[in-house]
């Protein structure tokens, strides 16, 4: 059974191999995980479907296009005498000489470079594992008038100005061209919206939102989507859009170097308690690192980011391919909240948005519940329960007001 690269989703064209489990030519069981690709968003893990010998088509950070050969399962009797060749980078065909030692992969420019001027890759020394055209040309094997004619000019997009070229990972490169989908007209803006909590949930919630709204974020928006249909859509040109059928909201989960949006499907079909238990279901998967089904990378309308954790109090959250909205959510030194929204105006307006985060904060803050004080000392229900008494008492003072006190305030008032 041979494996393919299939499409992922409508941004990715090539993507990144980041890690192989297995050796060419091992045996694997059914479910055995065999090697995880890069996208733009995520890392998606391939996992054997059938038990046999493995045999690749990759290597570690290769680049393979759409439809192209990962692996195969064989028979496990399978007599395979073919020698693996290291695989060409994407579309390259020619008959030149790889490195033995498989510890080289090689640019576009730099084999089409070696391709036109005939040079052998395998007997060249090289110092580097990742070759570009500059370290190719610089190698000592290389002929020296390669060498003044490149530093002469300006190559791959190289210049004379001084510093360190640092050429773009496949994902980095892969996340522009995501964003630039949502973003290529420029006709993106972000607006925002600051608040403070008082007191604590009406309702104890699950360990993860006790300092975190994303639950009630995530519940609210898609209910007000109904009136706001616009920010649960896309643009498909300057002529009109299309609004999504069903809320899907897009979580999106860091810890650094895994950047994964896991879709919270129907959204505007749960509770918040179902909302808080997927969210969290989510989560587990995300850190287990087991394989993620392809529907939940893929399925977003509209998406989240919670940088609540990190004490900030602005962000400007890029906005995703057919997606018109997008949130940042964050939390400042003194606990304030901020909601940004990036919305694309080929859909949506300013006044609405402003309208729809205005909604929103009201009914995040209905949430929560100002805890009572004592109106003399200012001593606070929880406190006054931790000292053993029931509660606070209200009295009517002088001018009219009805106003709580506490046990020891009403003792010696």
């Amino acid at each position: 059974m041979k494996y393919h690269l299939n499409r992922d989703n409508v941004n990715d064209d090539i993507v990144m191999v980041r890690a192989i489990y297995v050796e060419s030519g091992s045996l694997v069981a059914e479910g055995d995980k065999v090697l995880d690709y890069e996208t733009s968003k995520t890392v998606v893990q391939i996992a054997a479907e059938n038990a046999g010998k493995c045999k690749l088509f990759v290597t570690t950070n290769q680049e393979i296009s759409i439809g192209g050969l990962l692996f195969e399962i064989q028979d496990p009797n399978h007599q395979d005498d073919e020698v693996i060749k290291e695989p060409s980078v994407i579309n390259q065909k020619s008959e030149m000489t790889y490195p033995d030692s498989g510890l080289h992969q090689f640019s576009n420019e730099a084999r089409k470079y070696a391709l036109a001027h005939e040079i052998n890759l395998g007997k060249v020394a090289l110092k580097t594992s990742w070759v570009l055209k500059r370290d190719l040309i610089k190698a000592p094997d290389v002929h020296q008038e390669a060498q003044k004619l490149f530093f002469s000019s300006n190559i791959d997009g190289e210049n004379e100005f001084e510093g360190v070229f640092h050429k773009h990972s496949l994902r980095k490169k892969a996340e522009i061209k995501s964003l630039q989908v949502g973003n290529e007209f420029s006709l993106n803006s972000t607006i925002g919206v600051q608040f403070s909590l008082e007191g604590q949930r009406n309702a104890q919630p699950p360990f993860i939102f006790e300092n975190n709204i994303s639950d009630i974020l995530i519940y609210e928006s898609s209910r007000l989507f109904k009136k706001y249909p616009e920010l649960n859509s896309y643009a498909i040109n300057s002529e009109g859009y299309r609004t999504y059928d069903e809320v899907n909201f897009g979580v999106s989960f860091d810890s650094g170097s895994n950047l994964k949006v896991l879709a919270l499907k129907d959204a505007d079909k749960k509770t918040l308690s179902q909302i808080q238990c997927e969210f969290e279901n989510l989560l587990f998967l995300y850190e287990s690192g087991e394989a993620i089904e392809k529907e939940l990378l893929t399925a977003s309308t509209v998406t989240i980011s919670d940088l609540s954790g990190f004490s900030i109090s602005n962000m400007l959250p890029l906005l995703n391919g057919q997606q018109s909205m997008i949130m940042g959510v964050t939390r400042d030194d003194y606990g304030d909240y901020g909601i940004h929204i990036t919305f694309d105006h080929r859909v949506a307006e300013g006044y609405r948005v402003s309208k729809f985060l205005l909604e929103l904060k009201e009914r995040v803050k209905s949430y929560f519940l100002m805890e009572p004080i004592c109106y003399f000392c200012e001593r606070g229900l929880v406190e006054e329960k931790n000292l053993g008494n029931k509660g606070l008492l209200n009295i009517i003072i002088n001018d009219g007001r009805s106003v709580p006190i506490c046990k020891n305030c009403y003792m010696n008032y």
